[in-house]
């Protein structure tokens, strides 16, 4: 019989003690939170640049803006690129090394980097097409005609509206030159006869002007306002009979100005107001289409800064996704991969091992709390095995001592009839040893106890008594056996075979034998 006993928990051993401690440390979970913050910051930066520079914000992009712009973005973008390749790199010597959970956070991490690149990709795919089929439109041959045209129209309203001032101050310095005797003789009388005409021909600001620009007669007209400023230099280069057309700058008054023939350097100067909302739709006229020109011309560095504004807003973007599906990935495997590490160790014996409990709700956190509660029920089951099994060991070391220590041969067998246990008694008188007989069949090692093993089985009684004969010769001797049933007749779990050698009892007991009781009973059997 062996004397081995199941091991007491100990330590861990050195292969579980070298492997690698679970994780879940607070350095982690702050240098997270830090990526986070720079994450987020990233992203609002990104966002608010993206809107500066599309005008959707009061501030003008300047030079300067621009380059603190680039500047701020491009630091962030590097210091996003920093974590997410120290993630990913972390994440390939993991996987390099099959550390546990490695191939799950792996294929976690792919799967986010594909749900984010894809949609992006599509996106810039789409918004490229559509920006150049917009571009297309927008500077085809209809749309340049369109623009164009408003710009005719304008013009030939201001033109017809020259045009009539033009015979208008034609019309009245050939009157004025008429008049010149009245303007040498009679001032007064030339006022009004200057008056007189301002007034046919509408024209509310008229005055004689010298060359210098220096008024020297004007029209008596009560109008609204003040007179205008006549321009410096305004009389250069105009001839007689040659009006020349002043624009209305920054008041809504169209001008003309010509010089009079047989006055001496006399100019006559008319203005004429214009309704000012056709002044402004001028302008704005004016200033649409240079803008649309100049975008005409730049088309190729519209495009390309539109795609670098995309690509700077989107390549943030991404690099924020992948973190974050990176930092997602860590939060799910790490309790799958405490799991794992502590189930090795469990595996190795080690019954002491506990997972962190994240907290707050979810299946992750239910499943550390039922394997912590896993492993301590385990460890008590496992100590209540071991005080059991300490406690039968004892028990069969008394029954050892106790079968040892009987004079008759005692032999356990299993439901099968093989034999299981054997002491010294019945080892010699079956004439082998205890080694050798374990195993063997009990009705191969003593084929007269098989017919009462069969018997025994089916027996409603625990136990079953008769006589058997072993050996011939100076050898022959006669045992009382009884077999002893463990369990049930539908379930038996094994038998108990006793032998008492009662050899000299009936020697003593029965009369002298003579040679026919021997030859008719050469074995003998009684069943009680």
């Amino acid at each position: 019989m062996s004397d081995a006993v199941l091991p007491s928990p100990t330590a861990p051993t050195e292969a579980a003690s070298a492997r690698p401690p679970i994780f879940g440390g607070k350095s982690r979970s702050t240098i997270r939170a830090i990526g986070l913050v720079i994450v987020l910051l990233s992203v609002l930066v990104s966002s608010g640049s993206f809107f500066v520079m599309t005008g959707a914000t009061g501030i003008e992009p300047t030079p300067i803006v621009w380059a603190i712009i680039w500047g701020a973005n491009g630091l962030l973008v590097l210091v996003v690129i920093a974590l997410v390749a120290t993630e990913a790199t972390l994440l390939v010597r993991a996987r390099i090394r099959r550390e546990a959970g490695a191939g799950l956070q792996f294929r976690m991490v792919a799967m986010f980097a594909i749900v984010a690149v894809a949609p992006a990709a599509l996106v810039a795919v789409v918004a490229m097409i559509s920006l150049n089929q917009g571009l297309d439109q927008w500077f085809s041959e209809r749309t340049r005609t369109m623009v164009e045209a408003s710009r005719l129209v304008a013009r030939s309203y201001m033109l017809e509206h020259a045009q009539v001032l033009r015979d208008d101050i034609i019309w009245v310095a050939t009157e004025l030159e008429q008049a010149r005797g009245t303007f040498e003789t009679d001032k007064e009388k030339y006022q009004r006869i200057l008056t007189a005409l301002a007034v046919t021909r509408s024209l509310p600001f008229t005055s004689l002007i010298s060359e210098d620009g220096d008024t020297l007669m004007r029209a008596q007209i009560n109008v609204q306002g003040t007179p205008p400023q006549i321009p410096e230099g305004l009389t250069s280069g105009v001839d007689v009979g040659q009006p020349t057309l002043i624009n209305p700058g920054s008041t809504n008054l169209v001008g003309a100005v010509v010089k009079l023939r047989g006055y001496d350097d006399t100019y006559l100067f008319v203005a004429r107001p214009v309704d000012q909302e056709v002044l402004e739709f001028m302008r704005l006229t004016d200033e649409n289409i240079t803008e649309y020109r100049d975008y005409e011309s730049n088309r190729l560095v519209f495009q390309i800064t539109f795609t670098i504004m995309y690509v700077g807003l989107a390549l943030v973007l991404l690099l924020a996704a992948l973190w974050i599906g990176i930092a997602l990935a860590n939060r799910f495997v790490d309790p799958i991969r405490n799991l794992m590490i502590a189930s090795s160790r469990v595996s190795d014996g080690d019954l002491d091992v506990q997972v962190p409990v994240q907290e707050g709700r979810g299946d992750l956190r239910d499943l550390s709390n039922r394997f912590n509660t896993m492993t301590q029920q385990l460890k008590s089951q496992r100590v209540a095995l071991l005080e059991a099994s300490e406690t039968n060991e004892k028990r069969r070391q008394f029954t050892e001592a106790v079968v040892e220590g009987v004079s008759a041969g005692i032999v356990g067998l299993d439901a099968f009839g093989a034999v299981t246990l054997v002491n010294a008694r019945a080892a010699e008188m079956i004439g082998s040893d205890e080694i050798t007989l374990v195993g063997e069949q009990i009705g191969d090692v003593i084929p007269a106890l098989a017919p009462i093993i069969d018997r025994a089985k089916s027996a409603r009684r625990g136990q079953t008594r008769d006589q058997i004969e072993i050996g011939s010769g100076p050898d022959y001797r006669t045992y009382q056996v009884q077999v002893t049933r463990e369990g049930t007749i539908a379930e038996s779990k094994g038998y108990v075979v006793t032998l008492d050698d009662i050899t000299d009892l009936l020697s003593a007991s029965a009369p002298a034998p003579g040679p026919t009781w021997r030859a008719a009973s050469p074995t003998r059997s009684r069943t009680r």
